[in-house]
């Protein structure tokens, strides 16, 4: 099973599909498609290849063997969210994570000029249809969440977002911890649906993770004690215009953050 999610803006038709084991072709009619995380490499006339690490967990093992697996001091963060009394929600505060998701992303500087076109940040309809939220609370306000999609077999760590950047370090910290708690908590869900994997949405390569913010990030997903394995994502574009907008969006990017990290692949660590 795949999972489909098509958006349109302006005179535009994107689709994106998740998980799918190998790229097909679906004619001319949508402007542009991106295939995510395919698990095999094959030649697609007309579309670009793109291959890339990430890090899986084996949800068949027992909860107490995963938890083993898992880096001593995540394991601490966790407990440690449980003790400061930090709630956690499942498919509530979407309205919260947009709103924080947008913030973290301008702290972040993924967010440019061409935000309007909605090439950065699904809208809430479409985290709400396609989206499994998990979202911590303390004393009732939304410190942040993660947004996964899931089908069958799979479960695959979309979009995370916080108000770390925006808080004291002693909050900082406590966020910290409850993002460790709800990842956590999703792979117990994943595992209460029969949900054979979790996919941590992507590693930097070795190259890439020479950067220690990248690195950083690698880390904190192999904390978890998955493995490492390929994974190819593939796009094509059949409108000119919508193919010349996305250079620009391209270029725009690496002028104003230096890089073109995408925040679906951003977990805080």
């Amino acid at each position: 099973m795949v999972i489909i999610i098509d958006n349109s803006f302006l005179i535009f038709k994107k689709r994106d599909i998740f998980l799918s084991e190998y790229p097909y072709d679906i004619g001319n009619k949508i402007d542009a498609v991106s295939f995510h995380y395919c698990k095999h490499k094959i030649t697609m006339p007309g579309y670009t290849c793109r291959e890339q690490l990430t890090s899986t967990i084996d949800l068949n093992q027992e909860s107490e063997e995963i938890w083993k697996k898992m880096n001593r001091k995540l394991r601490q963060k966790i407990k440690k969210a449980t003790k400061e009394n930090i709630t956690w929600k499942i498919n509530e505060n979407f309205n919260e994570f947009y709103a924080i998701s947008k913030d973290f992303m301008k702290q972040k500087n993924y967010a440019t000029r061409l935000g309007f076109l909605s090439l950065e940040l699904p809208n809430v309809k479409i985290m709400e249809k396609y989206g499994t939220l998990f979202t911590a609370e303390l004393n009732g306000d939304v410190l942040g969440g993660h947004l996964y999609l899931e089908d069958n077999d799979n479960i695959l760590a979309w979009i995370s977002a916080s108000r770390r950047l925006a808080v004291d370090k002693e909050t900082s910290t406590l966020i910290n911890c409850a993002n460790c708690l709800l990842h956590w908590q999703a792979i117990m869900y994943a595992q209460e649906k029969s949900i054979r994997t979790f996919n941590w949405g992507g590693l930097w390569s070795e190259k890439e993770a020479l950067d220690p913010k990248k690195n950083s990030v690698n880390a904190f997903k192999l904390s978890f004690g998955g493995g490492t394995e390929k994974a190819y994502s593939y796009s094509k574009i059949n409108n000119k215009l919508y193919e010349k907008l996305s250079y620009l969006y391209n270029k725009t990017l690496a002028r104003e953050a230096g890089s073109q990290e995408a925040v679906s692949e951003e977990i805080e660590s």
